[in-house]
Parts: structure tokens; sequence; C-alpha cells
């Protein structure tokens, strides 16, 4: 029996479903008092306007997808005749409906306009999908597709923060916005209380709304909870930032080919790409061309343009580098975090 099927037995899941619904997490207004020195009536007016504002989104269980069995994360990249819509359109449908995507949408580069990142118990898994999708699912979509490239994230992984940890990290770097006319969800208290939110014990499951989504007693609650930290299921619970709500609009990668050795070249980069804010995730990849990916978060192209051109004036073996620079751009047609994407895996997988 898989470990997974060992650990989440019908009501752990349920119990990690309702973390999701709305109110099954909410932020501790003593704690955040405690944490910043604000006032209660302060906290509760800023996360009012934040949540107003869309900066946050919601609050988030942060899952550990590899010990819930899907390890595998998949980068796929293809060049697609978008002129036939119909099939394209077809290809988002299988895209939204496939439990295992959790991101499709298209990107600017020189080589593919649509990009997909999916997650698999097996590689294999990923191969029969595949197939399944191009002689299956989708038959018409194989002859428009001009090129394709497949990558999977493998370790060593150098630097992976929670997508809106980066934000957050993102904003602190950056700090206040200036004053003006305009209310600002990046205020200075409004910025303190973010960082705050990401302190353990900010945020916390409310027992009363998780018991009316599951109609489970509030000690089965309490005991499956307990059970889910210790087992690391659940690392951490999280504020769902949105980056477009302070400014953070551009999704970049740049998908490079650099020898580990020798090794004070690519120890620079790991030291660069650690101690920069934008930088979300900077992980090895298996696949064809390239050997590592970088993944950045900024406000625009020139922001990332100008942070990549430090990276070649730091590291200057990086210029003769193999290397494929991506942006993520509009229509995106789904974006799913990791955490609901196993989840919901994991549900269908046991039948719940």
């Amino acid at each position: 029996m898989p470990r997974s099927k060992q650990l989440l037995d019908a009501r752990r899941l349920q119990v990690l479903d309702a973390l999701f619904t709305k109110g099954g997490l909410r932020p501790s207004l003593s704690f955040l008092q405690k944490s910043t020195g604000l006032s209660r009536p302060t906290l509760s007016a800023s996360l009012d306007f934040l949540y107003a504002q869309h900066a946050i989104v919601s609050y988030l269980p942060s899952l550990n997808w590899r010990k819930m069995g899907f390890p595998v994360e998949a980068f796929s990249m293809a060049s697609f005749d978008l002129s036939e819509k119909k099939t394209l359109d077809q290809m988002v449908a299988w895209g939204r409906n496939n439990p295992h995507v959790r991101f499709f949408g298209s990107i600017a580069s020189g080589e593919h306009n649509l990009v997909s990142r999916d997650m698999y118990a097996t590689v294999e898994d990923f191969h029969r999908d595949t197939v399944r999708l191009y002689h299956e699912d989708v038959p018409d979509a194989y002859p428009l597709v001009r090129r394709r490239a497949v990558y999977f994230f493998s370790d060593p992984v150098y630097k992976d923060d929670r997508f809106s940890f980066a934000v957050s990290q993102i904003l602190a770097a950056q700090g206040p916005v200036a004053a003006n006319k305009k209310i600002q969800a990046a205020d200075a208290v409004r910025l303190k209380i973010i960082k705050a939110l990401f302190e353990p014990g900010a945020i916390r499951p409310h027992l009363r709304t998780i018991q009316r989504a599951t109609g489970l007693h509030l000690a089965t609650i309490s005991s499956s909870l307990e059970f889910l930290q210790t087992e690391n299921i659940i690392f951490e619970y999280l504020p769902r930032l949105n980056p477009l709500a302070f400014g953070l609009k551009l999704f970049g990668f740049l998908l490079l080919q650099i020898p580990p050795v020798p090794r004070e070249p690519f120890n620079k980069l790991v030291s660069a790409a650690q101690a920069d804010p934008n930088v979300m995730l900077f992980s090895s990849i298996a696949g064809s061309q390239y050997n590592v990916c970088l993944e950045f978060l900024h406000p625009d192209v020139s922001s990332f343009n100008r942070r990549l051109q430090q990276y070649y004036e730091s590291v200057p073996e990086l210029v003769a580098s193999p290397k494929e620079i991506l942006y993520v751009t509009e229509p995106i047609y789904k974006n799913y975090s990791r955490s609901l994407t196993v989840l919901n895996l994991l549900k269908r997988q046991l039948g719940v």
C-alpha cells in the first residue's frame, strides 16, 4: 500500500480539503498584535483592506507533495500552431480538466508559445498521459506541434521559496512605496503585517469552520491536524498573495546549460540566486538541452532584463552558456498551487 494511503485516510483527507475552504484558516489577531505591536483595530482594518484590494486572496496550507505521492514535476514547452483555434480550445479544455496539470498558459520565447507544469507519481505516468493526449484525447493537436521540449525538476534544488513567501520577500526588499494620493497595498504598516503573516503561528485552523465543512467531531479534527503536522504533510499555513496587486507582473524563466565544474562560476551563480529575492526557484532539471532552471518574479521585462545583466556581469561564464529565456504571458488558462493540485489528485486516487 502506498505510504500516502497509509497516512491519509478519508477523515484526514476531509480535514485537509476543509483547510482550503473559505474561513478554514484565519490569521490570529492576538499573535499578530504581539508580533507587530499594532493595535487590533489597525490589524483588522489593514487585513480587510488587503482583502478588498485582492492583495491577500486566501489562507492556504502548504502541503508536502512529495510525501503525498506526487514527487514528479514536469515542465513542458511547445511551439503550437495557434491559428487552429478549435484545436487550441480542445487543448485548453484538456489542461483545465486534467488534475495533473497545475499550470497551463502562454509564453513568449524564441522557440515556444505554450507551457504546462504537471505533477505525477512517476515519470512513466507523465509519458502515458502525454501519449493519451496526442493519440486519444486531442489527436488533432499532434500535427500542430512544431517543436516540443520536456524537462523534469530534479535534485539538487538550490532555492525553492513558496510563491507567496517569495512575493513577501520582494516586497520587503523594495520597502514601502512612496507616499502619494493613491492608497497603496504596500505601505509600511501593511508590509509589516504581511511579513508577520509568514511567521509560524500567525495563521491557524478555524476548527468550527472545518467542523461545518466536514461534519467531523472537533476532537477528530484536532487529532487529524496534529497528525498531519507531525508527519510533515502540512508544512505550514501561509497567506496567498496576489503579485499583481503589488505591481509584480512578470514571471520569467532562465533555462541554462552550465556545467557544475569548474565549481567557482557555478557557486557564484548559486550564491547570487540565493541572495536574490526575485528568484523563486533555482533547481536542477533533467532534459535534453539544459540542466538548471531559475524562475523569477519581477515588475516588468525591463526589471527582469536588468537583473539578468547583473548575473552576466557577476558570472561572465553565463554569457556563452546555452540558454533560453521565457516570459509567461496572457492568456493563462489554468494556475493552481502545487498543494491544491496534489490534494485534488489524492482525492481522486482515494475515491473521496
